[in-house]
């Protein structure tokens, strides 16, 4: 049960890092 929830946790981290990588060119090039 424990595992199960830090599986999810892991998850949802391993997609923000994603989306955050896959739209930082895109931030940066709009912030400047």
């Amino acid at each position: 049960m424990f595992s199960d929830a830090f599986q999810s946790i892991v998850k949802f981290v391993n997609i923000k890092a994603f989306l955050s990588i896959l739209f930082n060119p895109i931030t940066v090039r709009y912030t400047r």
